[in-house]
């Protein structure tokens, strides 16, 4: 038996090792027998638990007595002196590592947790995060975000001006801005790397480390108070096949890849 606050607490005080030690042990090797031996490892001792922790979240928060204990965490911060930094895919083993990669150059660094909204694809769980007020988005029919005042669908341009409209600077990807006031920067191809390359990405993510934090520097350096590193979700990698389910066309409303609206009393 679980409950969510236990299972969430587990994985933020230890259960992000297990991710961690799978992508250092896919980092250390090249050849092909190597990535076999370290995929064969993988398949008896950490996908088990991958599976089991994965399985126990879903129920938690499909179950009707669980889904009104999910809560997806708060937007980022709109107040002066503060930057949110957004990382696609910035998962919580890989955040530790940008943790540890800026405490050692001498910056306080604080690590916290939250649950992403539902469901955890960038298209909703990114402006679901994003520094805009209450009331501004709303879920559109598609599972994707909407603007509330004329259902237009939040793709990046309308989130700009949303983010704007909230007295929010959105910065390019060298630019620091006004430190006076409040701002949204992005940085990082943890994500889209991750989908190029699946297991490669191993070799590449302490480059991207050190990419988050030579930007979080930079805004120090600008003026910035506060740089907040925040991100959309986390994700699943296995040397090995994961295994696809395909859900019946009869039980869906809307289906896309990663996610579905399932029908009124579908199973």
């Amino acid at each position: 038996d679980h409950d969510l606050l236990a299972l969430t607490a587990d994985y933020s005080e230890r259960g992000w090792k297990a991710d961690d030690a799978l992508l250092h042990a896919l980092a250390a090797v090249t050849s092909a027998p190597d990535q076999d031996a370290v995929g064969a490892a993988a398949t008896a001792i950490y996908r088990p638990w991958l599976d089991t922790a994965a399985r126990a979240m879903q129920a938690l928060t499909s179950a009707p007595t669980q889904g009104n204990n999910y809560v997806a965490g708060p937007p980022a911060a709109r107040a002066n002196g503060v930057v949110t930094l957004f990382v696609d895919g910035l998962r919580l083993d890989v955040a530790h590592r940008v943790s540890d990669r800026l405490a050692n150059a001498g910056m306080n660094v604080e690590v916290a947790t939250s649950l992403a909204a539902l469901p955890t694809v960038t298209q909703t769980s990114k402006p679901a995060l994003m520094p805009i007020a209450p009331g501004f988005l709303t879920g559109g029919p598609e599972l994707h975000a909407q603007r509330s005042s004329t259902g237009t669908r939040a793709q990046i341009a309308v989130l700009r001006t949303l983010m704007g409209e909230n007295d929010v600077q959105v910065l390019g990807p060298t630019g620091t801005g006004q430190p006076g006031g409040a701002a949204w920067a992005e940085v990082g191809e943890v994500d889209s790397r991750g989908h190029e390359m699946g297991a490669g990405l191993a070799h590449y993510i302490d480059q991207e480390v050190e990419r988050i934090a030579v930007r979080v520097r930079g805004l120090l350096e600008a003026g910035w108070e506060q740089v907040n590193v925040v991100t959309d979700h986390g994700w699943i990698l296995l040397p090995v096949a994961l295994e696809k389910v395909n859900l019946p066309p009869a039980s869906t409303l809307i289906k896309k890849g990663r996610c579905a609206r399932l029908k009124e009393g579908a199973v």
